[in-house]
């Protein structure tokens, strides 16, 4: 007779965010994934990337239009982003709302998705506490194979057109 201690099904119940707390009590150590979103987890992870000084990891998860930014500011350099990121001048990805660099999430901080959790949500609103900075509330968005983060309090404004004349 053949036994297999140790292999096998692990049977825990992983309850949804909102459950009761009795049903929370049978996930034991797995609770901490019920209190996180993927979006807050990529950004944890985009975080871990700004503390190493990986530019690659930083530069791969801007949103659209924050890297549209960056590669115009790069390109003005002669530069592509990845490189630009390294030179360290990129004062203008901030933490929304701050106008502080992101940076500063090289400090402590606390990061969770603002509203009620749907797990087929493309888009989100992260809400940080960020030691020296305060409060960040940051648009992160599903773009079919990984969350990406906006960082740009306001957008720099076009030249005014001229007034077209009328016949």
């Amino acid at each position: 007779m053949l036994i297999a201690w140790g292999c096998g099904y692990k049977r825990e119940i992983m309850p949804l965010v909102g459950e009761d707390d009795k049903a929370l009590e049978f996930s034991g150590q797995s609770r901490w994934y019920l209190d996180k979103s993927a979006a807050s987890m990529a950004f944890e992870e985009f975080a871990r990337a700004v503390q190493a000084g990986d530019a690659e990891g930083c530069v791969a998860a801007l949103g659209p239009m924050t890297l549209a930014l960056l590669n115009g500011q790069a390109a003005a350099k002669g530069m592509d982003a990845v490189r630009y990121w390294r030179t360290g001048d990129i004062s203008m990805i901030v933490l929304p709302g701050t106008g502080k660099p992101v940076s500063m999430l090289k400090n402590q901080f606390k990061v969770s998705e603002i509203g009620r959790f749907n797990p087929s949500r493309k888009e989100a609103t992260l809400l940080t506490l960020i030691e020296g900075v305060g409060e960040s509330r940051i648009k992160a968005v599903f773009n079919g194979d990984a969350w990406v983060f906006e960082f740009i309090d306001s957008m720099p404004q076009a030249p005014a057109m001229p007034p077209v004349p009328t016949p």
